[in-house]
């Protein structure tokens, strides 16, 4: 059933949940779950970046659930292939209720869409795979502007550490430009950097990318973790 063995049951608020490899799961991926007795509040939630592969029970599930408690969870930039629903069909996907959790940009195939097995586990996008450079921005600048402090329109799907760690590394669009997050305002939603940038309105922020832009799932083609598709 999709609501056992799932690798997250997820029932948070405000997390972040990216840059992961979700697969051999026999119960799905991440799947948001509302019941009253325990997981009432499931709202704030982004999702993005990932890659599903070889799940039984689905990639991502979402539950419908009452409209007070369980909103405004986004799925986006995640790639979802080769996994198969509970009785061993191809559905990947399952959402109750799209008010509670919205699917954004997500690349769902049901074959390889380029990519291959790297060392310590990494899925590498190789030369021509369709997940390279075709991944939308996180969220976009408000007006234009330089500085310190970026408004933009959601600034949720970025962590500035909390004092544990260090901020999210990001990246304006059109832009080689590597910036540290050292302060998040949801609030106000305002994203503070290291050093001083400048930036016209719609621009969009992305954790930091190799190329012309993000690109779907967790490994980016000659980022970190991948060059030209052979893990380093």
């Amino acid at each position: 059933r999709n609501y056992k063995f799932n690798a997250i049951q997820h029932g948070g608020q405000h997390t972040i949940v990216r840059k992961n490899l979700f697969t051999g799961n026999r119960g799905g991926g991440v799947a948001y779950q509302f019941y009253d007795d325990e997981s009432r509040y499931v709202y704030g939630n982004r999702l993005y970046n990932n890659t599903f592969t070889k799940n039984r029970c689905g990639a991502i599930i979402g539950q419908s659930g009452s409209r007070k408690y369980m909103y405004d969870n986004i799925a986006l930039n995640n790639l979802v292939y080769a996994n198969e629903d509970c009785s061993g069909g191809g559905r990947q996907i399952s959402i109750a209720s799209r008010r509670a959790v919205q699917l954004v940009k997500n690349l769902v195939a049901a074959d390889n869409p380029g990519i291959v097995l790297g060392r310590d586990g990494a899925l590498c996008p190789t030369v021509g795979s369709r997940v390279v450079d075709t991944a939308a921005f996180a969220t976009r600048t408000r007006e234009a502007g330089a500085g310190h402090v970026i408004p933009v329109d959601d600034a949720s799907w970025f962590s500035d550490g909390y004092g544990i760690v260090s901020g999210d590394l990001i990246q304006l669009a059109g832009g080689s430009d590597k910036y540290r997050v050292v302060e998040i305002a949801e609030t106000a939603d305002t994203i503070r950097i290291d050093r001083p940038a400048g930036w016209a309105k719609g621009d969009g922020i992305h954790l930091a990318f190799a190329g012309d832009g993000p690109d779907q799932g967790a490994f980016e083609f000659n980022g970190p973790r991948c060059a030209n598709g052979a893990d380093n």
